[in-house]
């Protein structure tokens, strides 16, 4: 299975997964807090000046990024034409854009792009096996309860690195349906309708196929989570990591104050 991550000698990549984990819920929740547009463009630029201590190449963060636009876009144009408001700017039939609906939708726009950016970072700058440790070790809490951690760190994982390999699988299913002729156009929507039946469907069964192949191989090496497992790789909490996690905080605080 392909991983997002790229290896590099860079602060963020050094830092403790749990440490990142807890970063990107604060941007999360932060992105659903703010209100004001500089807030908003503050936290951004946060978030960029994190992608821009990963050194990481503008060419492999490039290939995530480029769907999260199109369905930010998407997101945007929707709820212009969707929400209401009382400044009423454009009317076409029953497509009314008002000035409520712009800003509100610029913030939705604003939200999708910092989560997802955020989100990113985490398997770009953790190897799999990283993952693995810190969210069994997130979890075990919960064992308590009969949950077996390992269980649950393993299904995070493969969701983590499933998703560029679904993407992967759409983009080929993609060129090869245009290369039959099935293009996705806005000037022919029904047309556009049924060829979207040969998009997804393949891509739903190539995704349930490799569901069942990743369950068989799992039975077939014997996995067991409820027995105790050893890691090659074992997360360690620093004082760097309290550092950098310290001066995030007091960043993304200090964002919340400008507010």
């Amino acid at each position: 299975m392909k991983s997002m991550y790229v290896a590099q000698d860079s602060v963020i990549h050094k830092t403790d997964p749990r440490a990142k984990i807890v970063m990107i819920i604060v941007v999360t929740i932060l992105s659903f807090v703010l209100h004001s547009p500089s807030s908003y463009i503050f936290l951004g630029v946060l978030v960029l000046l994190t992608y821009i201590m990963t050194r990481l190449p503008w060419r492999t963060v490039w290939p995530s990024l480029k769907p999260v636009l199109w369905l930010a876009g998407f997101a945007f144009l929707l709820h212009v034409v969707s929400a209401t408001g009382t400044d009423l700017w454009v009317q076409w039939g029953w497509v009314k854009i008002n000035e409520e609906s712009v800003l509100q939708a610029g913030r939705i726009l604003l939200r999708l792009l910092i989560i997802c950016a955020a989100g990113f970072l985490l398997p770009l700058t953790t190897s799999p096996s990283e993952l693995v440790a810190a969210f069994a070790w997130m979890l075990k809490p919960l064992a308590w309860l009969g949950f077996s951690p390992a269980d649950g760190a393993l299904a995070m994982t493969i969701t983590v690195r499933y998703t560029t390999l679904l993407a992967e699988e759409a983009r080929r299913i993609f060129h090869a349906q245009k290369a039959r002729g099935a293009e996705l156009t806005w000037r022919h929507p029904r047309q556009t309708f049924r060829h979207l039946q040969a998009y997804m469907i393949p891509l739903a069964v190539g995704t349930i196929r490799r569901a069942h192949a990743l369950a068989e191989a799992i039975d077939a090496r014997g996995y067991d989570g409820s027995r105790p497992r050893s890691a090659y790789r074992d997360v360690r909490w620093t004082f760097s990591d309290s550092l950098k996690l310290s001066i995030f905080l007091l960043a993304a605080g200090g964002i919340y104050w400008i507010q």
